[in-house]
């Protein structure tokens, strides 16, 4: 258990008039204790942290969480564990914090009927406005995962060529990826070209890549559970006029956020940068999602770097910066870098070249 986010953690509890909390969120649960498994409770009660899990995770647990307390149940399900309920009831709490956005109504219910006296009060993004600045050891896990994320990339840039699949190219990401070091993706490796690579998020399909197609390629590498995310557009053999005019554009709206990130200027502004560099191009509407999102443990969390959201930057904060422009029906392209916010300004992760390269 890391004692120093568990205070940090009762601290704000204590604002609250919360005597403890129930965490159920991975992301949430592995940043508290330490314990990377898929399934488990971690359950705060008056100052003290315990553990729940089943027989599948329990060497694992004690072995990553030597100083806190694991409990073996047989289900982490509150409907089937006593001993979670058991503990709570025991403990002779009033008030306890869930995470609304994670556990399940039917949980909800369930917790309500076996402890009609304890209040449930539900916690927005508690633990992850802990989570938004990393420490140096976090940053070093993240820097890792795009140094991997980097090379994984040089190696795939040779099976760029004309007669490819997309989802060639993207069986290739996911190997490359494995191969330098990667414990799995960010997130599904994102591959298509031409009037595809308009699709912001689109699946990789059988499509082959054909010459003047602009390809999209979309992925990060994993680190000790920590996340990377990088985009980079290439064009096939040839680039039209228009395609070097728009990348030309993007690269420079990049660059102006990027210009713009230092401690207290706020996310809004950030995204703000961009976006007018787009419109004052003629690009404007076709760039339809914010600059970037906050990247750790999860691979979007906060900060989200968009319209309205007046949070300022801290040093520490990992964010994206990735603009993007698509045309509907034609092609589209997107520039997306993993950024440190120092001191000082600001610090670029990715590393793989991000000019035009045909």
């Amino acid at each position: 258990m890391t004692d120093e986010r568990v205070m940090m953690l009762l601290e704000s509890l204590g604002h609250q008039e919360l005597e403890g909390m129930i965490i159920t969120r991975p992301e949430n649960r592995r940043y508290l204790t330490g314990f990377s498994g898929s399934a488990g409770v971690f359950l705060i009660l008056k100052g003290k942290g315990h553990l729940f899990v089943d027989s599948r995770y329990i060497e694992q647990a004690q072995e990553e969480c030597p100083l806190l307390e694991v409990i073996l149940v047989e289900s982490v399900d509150f409907g089937t564990s006593a001993q979670i309920v058991d503990l709570i009831r025991d403990t002779r709490v009033g008030a306890l914090g869930f995470e609304a956005d994670h556990l399940t109504f039917d949980q909800h219910r369930v917790l309500s009927e076996k402890l009609p006296f304890v209040t449930l009060k539900p916690m927005h993004q508690l633990v992850e406005d802990h989570r938004r600045i990393k420490n140096p050891d976090e940053i070093a896990r993240i820097r890792e995962a795009a140094v991997i994320t980097d090379r994984a990339y040089g190696r795939i840039r040779p099976c760029l060529r004309p007669g490819a699949r997309e989802r060639d190219v993207c069986t290739e990401i996911q190997y490359q990826l494995r191969k330098e070091g990667s414990e799995g993706e960010s997130f599904d490796t994102i591959v298509v070209s031409g009037a595809r690579s308009s699709l912001i998020h689109g699946q990789s399909s059988h499509k082959e890549i054909h010459a003047g197609d602009t390809v999209l390629m979309d992925f990060g590498a994993v680190f000790q559970g920590y996340h990377a995310d990088m985009t980079r557009t290439v064009v096939m053999e040839k680039a039209s006029s228009k395609q070097r005019e728009v990348f030309t554009l993007l690269l420079k709206a990049q660059e102006a956020a990027l210009s713009l990130i230092q401690p207290g200027v706020t996310c809004e502004e950030v995204d703000t940068a961009a976006r007018e560099v787009l419109k004052e191009g003629g690009y404007g509407d076709y760039f339809t999602h914010g600059i970037g999102h906050g990247v750790g443990l999860a691979i979007h969390e906060a900060p989200r770097l968009k319209k309205g959201i007046a949070i300022p930057l801290v040093s520490g904060m990992v964010v994206t910066v990735e603009p993007g422009i698509y045309i509907p029906g034609e092609w589209g392209c997107r520039i997306e870098d993993l950024v440190l916010v120092t001191d000082q300004g600001c610090e670029v992760l990715s590393h793989s070249p991000k000019e035009m390269e045909v």
